[in-house]
């Protein structure tokens, strides 16, 4: 494999991890209805910490990401941390949107709330705040 190449699928390899689980999202939302308590205080408890905990761990991906990417090409990525949450916001963005079009389930603004926290308190982890 040229060198050229072989750097192109270094670069991808790096953001493999997040792209990957994006897509473990985009398929649970693609789901018409996610299995969870009867109880209506268990089910928003368990769905919502299930959207906490997905999203947290996809700000960690993508921060890792952004880590390997600047330790492999030594160029430093500024406020990796504010880039790291705007990469989990857009895509919170496009998951509500992409489950507006699936039967039985609805986009809220309170689910992207949800993300959102998620993915700031795994910011806050990253960064030994909490």
């Amino acid at each position: 494999m040229k060198k050229k190449q072989q750097k192109i699928w270094s670069i991808i390899s790096w953001f493999l991890l997040p792209v990957l689980w994006m897509g473990v999202i985009f398929l649970l939302s693609d789901q018409p209805v996610l299995p969870g308590p009867k109880v209506f205080l268990g089910d928003f408890l368990f769905k919502k910490g299930a959207h906490m905990f997905f999203f947290a761990a996809l700000y960690v991906l993508w921060h890792l990401s952004l880590d390997r990417f600047e330790q492999n090409t030594g160029k430093k990525i500024k406020r990796k941390w504010l880039w790291a949450l705007i990469l989990v916001f857009l895509f919170s963005l496009t998951d509500e949107y992409h489950q507006s079009f699936i039967p039985g389930r609805t986009a809220t603004w309170r689910d992207i709330g949800f993300d959102n926290l998620g993915s700031l308190l795994a910011m806050l982890w990253v960064y030994k705040i909490i």
